[in-house]
């Protein structure tokens, strides 16, 4: 049982060792956080098998793998020749040791299943899979499961993602390469036309659409393939780990005339994976919050610069008695390696700033403190050896206001962030 979280905190402590503290003003992409690199993810496919079915030939192997490099080829001319995904040289071919009634069961529910044990025949937990994962599941009677695709964590840039479509649509379906392509782009994070921005699903021309006129038959392209639209670009280039060298351009992606959405939307919720924990990471604080704000946004689904301050982003903390620190609880849903964390802290102009941090983090039995910390720019990084931990206490000293506004907490080990937010931070984006 984790002991509970006290209110406030002495303003001296008895000399914990500080972490290795990394300043991260400046631009974008200067940092050192941005050079800690993550593998770049590869589209791999996969032909999930169930244990009554047969595995798939050679001609069905070598069809999917021209279907993704077809599409592959596709997706490097809608990004305009700057960009597009990697493909795995190699597949997998997984038996698994349910039958097909059993997944036919599961209903809408068959994709995290499915996920569930790939990922475990893979040897990866969510947040470490190095693969967007093109699964064709081994059904020759009908077209069970519905085409469908989602990154694992919701989001753009936050790991791995999943698509999943049926072997018979493979064979004899119409217009599977087309499917291939939409499932390909929720794969990577980009929704719905209509949902996203209000878009006809039958008309436009975006492949995230279901327009009529962009139906392949086989290899063969209609007159009017889908395309990538304005919003779709903007997407994809928050999604680094598929695509690390495509940017946005504004003045040459956006054609003369077009109204451009304002914003970009983010698949959501996270695939809930069967078995295992839910993935929320809780915060809890007994300081008390203001402004309107909630201490659930210390690890946040957005974070956004000192000057955009919104608090439907942000936690504010109610103030504090003169020398007490502001201190709150974070608990991941299942125990994590941790090597790295990032501070965001403040509004523009240094309002509520946090002067310093104590880490602890609970050992199983009471709470160690792991270091503290001058807090020198609105986002600092905190480097330490590895850690595998559940619950961490942070205890922030706040300045004149007595108050504390944290914009977001992040998580790293190495490369890997640990519970993102839905869209990545603009430090972190650089370019080999």
């Amino acid at each position: 049982m984790v002991p509970s979280t006290s209110r406030s905190e002495p303003e001296e402590r008895p000399g914990p060792p500080a972490c290795v503290e990394v300043r991260l003003a400046g631009a974008p992409g200067a940092s050192p956080a941005a050079a800690r690199k993550r593998a770049r993810l590869e589209v791999l496919p996969v032909f999930f098998v169930p244990r009554d079915v047969s595995t798939p030939s050679e001609s069905q192997i070598e069809s999917f793998r021209k279907h993704l490099s077809l599409a592959r080829e596709r997706y490097r001319t809608l990004l305009k020749g700057r960009d597009t995904f990697a493909l795995s040289a190699r597949e997998l071919i997984h038996r698994s040791r349910s039958s097909l009634a059993f997944f036919r069961s599961k209903g809408a529910e068959a994709g995290p299943h499915v996920l569930a044990e790939l990922l475990a025949r893979l040897q990866v937990d969510r947040h470490h899979c190095p693969y967007v994962l093109a699964i064709v599941f081994m059904n020759p009677t009908d077209g069970f499961p519905a085409g469908s695709g989602i990154p694992i964590n919701a989001g753009y840039d936050t790991g791995g993602g999943y698509l999943l479509l049926s072997s018979q649509r493979l064979d004899h379906g119409p217009g599977f390469h087309s499917t291939l392509e939409h499932e390909l782009g929720h794969a990577f994070g980009l929704p719905h036309v209509d949902e996203a921005h209000g878009y006809d699903m039958q008309g436009s021309e975006s492949i995230m659409s279901y327009n009529p006129h962009h139906v392949w038959e086989g290899f063969a392209p209609p007159p009017r393939p889908g395309t990538l639209i304005p919003e779709d670009l903007e997407a994809l280039a928050l999604n680094k780990l598929v695509f690390p060298f495509f940017r946005f351009v504004p003045e040459t992606d956006v054609p003369e005339g077009y109204r451009k959405a304002s914003s970009v939307i983010a698949l959501f919720p996270p695939v809930r994976l069967p078995l295992g924990p839910e993935y929320r990471v809780h915060v809890s604080t007994r300081c008390g919050s203001s402004d309107g704000t909630s201490v659930e946004n210390v690890v946040p689904r957005f974070i956004g610069s000192p000057a955009s301050f919104k608090k439907q982003d942000t936690w504010v903390s109610a103030a504090v008695e003169d020398r007490e620190w502001v201190t709150v609880t974070v608990e991941f849903p299942e125990i994590q390696t941790v090597n790295a964390l990032v501070v965001h802290s403040q509004q523009d102009g240094g309002v509520n700033r946090a002067e310093a941090v104590n880490v602890e983090y609970f050992d199983g039995t009471s709470f160690r403190t792991l270091c503290q910390n001058t807090i020198s720019a609105p986002d600092v990084e905190l480097e330490f050896p590895n850690l595998a931990v559940r619950t961490w206490r942070f205890s922030f000293k706040p300045g004149a206001s007595r108050k504390v506004t944290i914009r977001g907490l992040e998580f790293f080990d190495g490369g890997i962030q640990l519970y993102p937010p839905l869209y990545p931070y603009r430090l972190w984006w650089k370019l080999d």
